[in-house]
């Protein structure tokens, strides 16, 4: 098995959504090694004892996170009362990058061309729009001019039974989309399916991944938990496929 790591780096100064915190990531210290080793003792084979801890002050929606369905409805539930059997399991990848461009929206007819026939979606689609590259390049125009959904595009996946949808891209709606449609089709409607934004490294999977994890942080009144998604690639498969 190869695991395959899906989730952009936290740190202090990360480039981060235009309309969250100005530090969505800030680190500050609680215990440091040299404090403690002042009363922790000796060990006789791995010399001085000591620890270290931090206070992490850390935004929801950084990096790459799941939305949970209190981000775009009052009275939803949070980040704590996600189901975890809807963002973990088998997932589709959709290949999408023939459409990447600044502020595409693609339709549920730009979804179902990239299925090939005979093929099923999984109850977790991945959205692989090759945006994620705009990152390192032009972090500001990758925020700001992004891909979604249309209304019908998100209406496909909900319909075919869709339960988690991840996008490799700051949101599930381009920023000039009026409406949200996505989130609100998403979110706001039961059964939820959730969204996993700025994911990265998706054109690395196949059509059909086997195993796919991006678990949220059990957070009470939270709207939202960063996740470190990941696939697993049986690579004896991929070689006979």
């Amino acid at each position: 098995m190869r695991l395959v790591d899906l989730s952009h780096r936290l740190q202090e100064g990360m480039p981060h959504h235009p309309m969250h915190p100005r530090a969505p990531v800030v680190l500050t210290g609680s215990l440091a090694h040299d404090m403690t080793a002042r009363w922790m003792g000796e060990h006789p084979e791995l010399g001085r004892v000591s620890f270290v801890n931090e206070q992490i002050v850390l935004s929801g929606h950084t990096g790459t996170h799941l939305d949970a369905p209190l981000h775009a409805g009052r009275d939803r539930p949070d980040a704590a009362e996600i189901d975890l059997a809807a963002c973990v399991g088998a997932a589709t990848r959709l290949d999408l990058r023939k459409h990447c461009g600044a502020r595409v929206v693609l339709t549920a007819e730009d979804l179902a061309a990239a299925l090939p026939e005979g093929e099923a979606l999984s109850p977790i689609v991945l959205l692989n729009t090759g945006w994620a590259d705009t990152l390192t390049e032009d972090p500001d125009r990758y925020y700001r001019n992004s891909m979604g959904l249309t209304e019908d595009g998100a209406l496909f996946l909900r319909d075919a039974g869709v339960r988690c949808v991840g996008i490799d891209a700051p949101s599930i709606d381009a920023p000039h989309t009026p409406g949200a449609p996505a989130h609100l089709h998403f979110l706001r409607r039961d059964p939820v399916v959730y969204v996993i934004e700025n994911l990265r490294g998706l054109e690395q999977l196949p059509l059909q991944v086997p195993h796919f994890s991006a678990a949220p942080l059990p957070i009470s009144h939270s709207s939202g938990s960063p996740v470190r998604a990941y696939a697993l690639l049986d690579e004896r498969e991929m070689r006979t496929s």
